[in-house]
């Protein structure tokens, strides 16, 4: 469906041909979306635990250090997505031109590198660093207020 939509938004229409066309592109998403998953979380826990025992009485529940409140799942997950955001956003530029012209990855970023520049594969910056952070810290905030919801709050609540 991806396909779909960048074919449709730069005006070339919906592929034609085998069914092997919509997937153009997969393999890149196929290896980078568990890797930034990863590291979403892994950047989550990190700036987590630093807020938690950096200042307890403003992020734990209650100052006694043990549970994160929400602000602390909001801050901590905002700024993970946000450093995520320098990861995805020139893959997020790199693929859609690589869904454009049809062509294989390394040659897709050497034609990107030479018609915009290294500067370049940043475009749209802004809206990625709103869309993964923000847009993280909303879905961060959600899931940790499900799990506590549901009670599976942490080692042993099983």
């Amino acid at each position: 469906l991806d396909t779909l939509k960048v074919r449709v938004q730069t005006a070339k229409g919906i592929p034609s041909g085998c069914f092997r066309n919509l997937f153009a592109g997969i393999g890149g998403l196929l290896v980078t979306v568990p890797f930034i998953g990863g590291l979403n979380f892994g950047l989550y826990g990190t700036f987590q635990s630093r807020l938690m025992t950096s200042h307890p009485e403003w992020f734990t529940e209650g100052g006694l250090g043990t549970r994160p409140n929400l602000s602390c799942v909001l801050l901590s997950s905002v700024a993970g997505g946000s450093l995520v955001s320098l990861l995805t956003c020139p893959i997020t530029n790199i693929k859609v031109q690589q869904q454009t012209i049809k062509a294989a990855v390394p040659l897709t970023i050497s034609t990107a590198m030479k018609r915009v520049g290294f500067v370049g594969l940043f475009k749209g910056l802004g809206p990625h660093l709103i869309v993964e952070g923000l847009g993280r810290g909303v879905f961060m905030v959600g899931f940790e207020s499900s799990k506590h919801w549901l009670g599976v709050d942490g080692p042993g609540s099983e």
